[in-house]
């Protein structure tokens, strides 16, 4: 099987691949393809973060293990990695949003934003309030999940310990994680009138933890069947062919219910993960889409940005029709080494040195626990 350091490199161009899909989706929403086979695409798009949480827990799971083989594992340095490593960059993208669209009323608030929901979006608890999990960052429901499953992972690392029981972890996630979103969606109907019930609909099914425990538990079977599988020349292709299959089919299926759309999708990727990490599948695993997939979490927090001023600039100056092919080609070509562009800087500047702070805290507060154990 491939070292360690070429899975890494593999999960950097999965998340490359992830965030080209949400890329791909959101400008399609400013400039629409009238292609049908690039609009049943952009469909795929959203799932991109559902391939980031089966890369998160896969990942996540794989720094456990290699810290276990050397040591103790610290509970407390993790979670001053996570939050060191989600925080500065998240914060800053709540200031920006605020500076650009205010407090004022959308789509996922209809009566606006509220001070309150700033704080709980700072905090990471925004996922426990429909109108404020995604409403005061565009699209940060996907970091309130993952914060939110951060405080979970340990009893995963503890109780799961073989791809028995990783498989034992999803199926129960899956059948756990329905009944709480349909407790839910149905508890809360009164709460919401018709005209809005369409934000308790897709917090309920899709924007919470719950909907999306399944999937993490997917990462987690990733983890253990990788390491099962040895790689070998020309089952790349195999596992990404079993990966179209169901990708393509989860675009025909339901969006709630046990087996929703975008959890067969998970499987997909699974399947697609395995193909990465073969090490013969160049198309899935180079050097672009490692360096897009390096600096994706800034790439995914700026992106509303970048097109929500290119829309302004486009209705100000250039006028160009929002819609057509070559035009959503020329709209994505823009998009994407813009965001690369900016994305970087603030990957050098505010994503490592959160990096490396939070490294020297947890190992001064390790330090220190070790002195306070030993008196």
């Amino acid at each position: 099987m491939p070292n360690s350091a070429d899975r890494l490199h593999a999960l950097d161009s999965l998340r490359g691949i992830a965030i080209l899909m949400v890329l791909f989706v959101h400008t399609s929403g400013w400039i629409v393809p009238s292609n049908t086979w690039l609009l049943k695409a952009a469909e795929l798009g959203p799932r991109g973060v559902q391939l980031f949480y089966v890369v998160s827990a896969f990942s996540l799971f794989l720094s456990y293990k290699q810290r276990m083989a050397v040591g103790p594992f610290s509970y407390r340095a993790y979670f001053i990695r996570r939050v060191a490593r989600i925080a500065p960059m998240f914060w800053i993208a709540i200031a920006l949003n605020l500076a650009v669209s205010g407090l004022a009323p959308r789509y996922w608030a209809p009566d606006g934003v509220t001070w309150p929901d700033v704080a709980l979006t700072a905090l990471f608890l925004n996922g426990f309030k429909p109108d404020a999990i995604t409403s005061v960052v565009p699209g940060g429901w996907s970091v309130a999940v993952e914060t939110t499953f951060y405080l979970l992972l340990p009893v995963f690392f503890v109780s799961v310990k073989s791809l028995r029981g990783s498989l034992v972890a999803a199926a129960a996630c899956l059948f756990i994680g329905t009944a709480a979103c349909a407790w839910y969606f149905h508890a809360h109907q009164a709460d919401y009138t018709d005209a809005n019930r369409y934000i308790l609909y897709s917090f309920a099914w899709l924007l919470w933890l719950p909907a999306q425990l399944p999937v993490f538990a997917l990462g987690i079977v990733l983890y253990f069947l990788r390491e099962k599988l040895p790689a070998a020349p020309g089952l790349g292709a195999c596992w990404l062919a079993f990966a179209a299959v169901l990708i393509v089919a989860s675009l025909y299926l339901p969006s709630d219910g046990l087996m929703r759309n975008y959890l067969i999708t998970s499987v997909g990727f699974v399947f697609l993960s395995l193909a990465a990490m073969n090490g013969d599948m160049r198309i899935l695993d180079n050097n672009f889409l490692r360096l897009v997939g390096k600096v994706s979490f800034s790439i995914y927090l700026l992106h509303f940005t970048v097109l929500t001023v290119g829309h302004k600039l486009n209705e100000k100056f250039f006028h160009v029709p929002e819609s057509g092919n070559l035009r959503f080609a020329a709209a994505l070509a823009l998009v994407i080494p813009t965001c690369v562009g900016v994305s970087y800087l603030t990957y050098r500047f505010v994503e490592l040195p959160g990096m490396r702070l939070s490294s020297r805290i947890a190992r001064a507060s390790d330090r220190a626990s070790g002195a306070l154990a030993g008196r």
